[in-house]
């Protein structure tokens, strides 16, 4: 029975990479007749991504950033590609900036956090986590707000949702943070 189990699940992931494939393709030949189509190059480096294959994705998105330097979505493609390939700082400074415009959406906070907590600013990345969970209460991560260690470090976050330490609370307190409702 096992067998058959990871025989199917590579029989359907095998499909999904020959689908994503032929979209890559698909999208790439389309490029090739219209090369300054920028909505057509988004969908094209999207599809990059999506595929892993994010030396071409780095590339496509770089283009896109040169023709479009103040598009949000394209800067946070380009960071979330850096993330991906281990360029923690580049993928910083680009998010950064994302997120300082009110337009950020909640996965740019999401990906801050991540970076941050990556860089080890824990602090900045539960600022960043709790800023995208505001925005799409869907985010909420139970098992990556234990990576952020809220309930290890002895953390809180208030009602005013501020950080604070276990020595600044009751000791009968407990030390998470609720599903947003």
């Amino acid at each position: 029975i096992k067998y058959k189990r990871k025989e199917k699940y590579l029989c359907k992931r095998k499909q999904k990479e020959s689908m994503m494939d032929d979209k890559v393709k698909a999208l790439k030949d389309a490029l090739a007749f219209s090369p300054q189509n920028t909505p057509l190059r988004k969908l094209y480096a999207e599809a990059l991504l999506d595929a892993e294959m994010l030396g071409e994705a780095e590339k496509e998105f770089r283009e896109l950033l040169k023709q479009n330097p103040n598009d949000l979505i394209i800067k946070s493609q380009l960071a979330n590609v850096f993330f991906k390939i281990d360029k923690t700082n580049e993928a910083l400074v680009i998010i950064e900036e994302v997120c300082r415009d009110p337009f950020a959406r909640a996965n740019d906070f999401l990906l801050w956090s991540k970076l941050s907590h990556k860089e080890g600013n824990t602090n900045r990345a539960i600022n960043a986590y709790k800023s995208a969970i505001k925005l799409d209460p869907k985010l909420f991560d139970p098992a990556y707000e234990e990576k952020l260690m809220l309930y290890k470090e002895n953390l809180k976050i208030t009602s005013d949702d501020k950080i604070i330490s276990e020595t600044e609370t009751d000791s009968n307190d407990e030390y998470h943070i609720e599903k947003p409702k």
